[in-house]
């Protein structure tokens, strides 16, 4: 049943998870190749999935990000990194918003992350096969 109220919340904000998902991997190209050499692997946004997976915080995925923007040139190509961290930032303003005392804005802030990284992932994929 929670889960049920967590996604019917969401559902609100899909749209605009997936409009911030497209306008990130679009604007920064993260997508692209350089010198032939694909800019970042999938494999490194499945791992910042796998991070939001395995928590219920969204500092947890943020400092994961940090990690990997001080670790990673790609994570800096174009601001990525710093971006991303902004977006999650957004989310969490937003999911305040859909906030009750049955649902904490926490628990709506990680699901949401979660559908949002999701759908980076697949524009990210798409990019990077059609272009």
């Amino acid at each position: 049943m929670r889960d049920l109220i967590i996604r019917s919340k969401l559902d609100e904000i899909d749209d605009h998870l997936v409009q911030m998902a497209t306008e990130l991997v679009d604007h920064t190209g993260i997508a692209n190749k350089k010198n032939g050499k694909e800019i970042m692997q999938d494999k490194q946004l499945r791992n910042v999935i796998a991070v939001s997976q395995d928590t219920q915080s969204i500092p947890v995925v943020d400092n994961f990000i940090k990690y990997q923007i001080g670790r990673h040139e790609e994570w800096r190509h174009e601001r990525f990194g710093e971006l991303l961290r902004e977006d999650l930032q957004r989310l969490q303003e937003q999911t305040q918003k859909l906030a009750d005392q049955l649902i904490p804005a926490r628990d709506l802030a990680i699901y949401g992350a979660r559908r949002y990284l999701g759908y980076l992932m697949r524009h990210f994929k798409y990019r990077q096969e059609v272009g």
